[in-house]
């Protein structure tokens, strides 16, 4: 029989796939025209993901979830990149 703690485990672990994958299709939509940002950001995202793989405190995943849906929702819907038109501008 499962632990209420490893329960728990099991399910922040399954949340934090899930806000990771989020954030790898919201810098799609983001950054998808600029493949060297793009690029680089993902870069980051695996960099922080594989940091902080080691934390087991359940408050302190909890922290760094809500952290990546605010960067979530930011880059949905504040984040514009432009593109250069025909005359450089």
């Amino acid at each position: 029989m499962l632990s209420l703690f490893r329960v728990e485990r099991m399910s922040a672990r399954l949340q934090v796939l899930q806000s990771y994958r989020t954030l790898l299709k919201a810098s799609r939509l983001a950054f998808g025209h600029d493949g060297r940002t793009l690029a680089a950001f993902r870069k980051n995202i695996r960099e922080r993901m594989d940091d902080h793989r080691h934390i087991t405190d359940l408050a302190t995943i909890q922290g760094h979830l809500n952290e990546m849906a605010e960067v979530n929702i930011f880059m949905r819907n504040n984040l514009v990149q432009g593109e250069l038109n025909q005359r450089g501008n």
